[in-house]
């Protein structure tokens, strides 16, 4: 059987295929973003409340990117918030976007600390970034925020008096010691009555 050879169809088949390579090859070079907490730590008293914390968006190789030469408004778009823990709670969202105006994108947005009764040592808590992206391929980095616990023991000790008897001359002042023991961080409360004598 003589096969026949169309050129037309092979250069149709040719082209998509150089057109699909290229199309791979800039998506592969032109998307890798890095979204990071910024300033990476962070330290705050857990009576704080709400305190703020910054991200950015910048590309991860700001090197390769020239902004002045891409057709399109909207380079990079990322909205996202902080993972709420035991510890924190996310209260604000944020939005990025990375084109040639914005370079690099960066937000503030809101977190609360969980205020507890409970004593305890201070701790470290990660600050983990949820987001989805728009345009682009985004890689996350975390920070941490340094949380000092704020609740103090309850204050312990005991008051006596300095002696079991106070000798005073009648119409006389009488000077009576107490004596606190044990813990002195807080203060102690302590009552006196004295009642009528032989």
């Amino acid at each position: 059987m003589r096969k026949h050879f169309h050129p037309m169809r092979s250069n149709r088949t040719f082209l998509v295929a150089i057109t699909l390579f290229l199309a791979a090859f800039w998506m592969s070079d032109a998307v890798a973003f890095v979204l990071s907490v910024d300033p990476a730590e962070y330290t705050v008293k857990e009576g704080d409340g709400v305190f703020s914390i910054g991200v950015k968006l910048t590309p991860e190789e700001k090197d390769l990117y020239d902004f002045e030469q891409q057709s399109f408004s909207d380079f990079c778009k990322v909205s996202g918030s902080i993972v709420s823990t035991s510890d924190i709670k996310q209260k604000g969202t944020f939005d990025l976007i990375v084109d040639q105006a914005t370079y690099p994108a960066s937000a503030q947005i809101e977190v609360e600390i969980v205020q507890d009764d409970i004593i305890e040592p201070n701790e470290s808590v990660a600050l983990e970034l949820k987001s989805s992206s728009e345009g682009c391929e985004v890689t996350k980095q975390g920070g941490k925020v340094n949380i000092i616990d704020d609740d103090a023991a309850p204050a312990t000790g005991s008051a006596a008096f300095s002696a079991s008897d106070y000798p005073a001359d009648e119409g006389k002042e009488a000077v009576i010691t107490v004596n606190r023991t044990g813990e002195i961080g807080a203060a102690l409360t302590a009552s006196v009555r004295i009642s009528g004598g032989n």
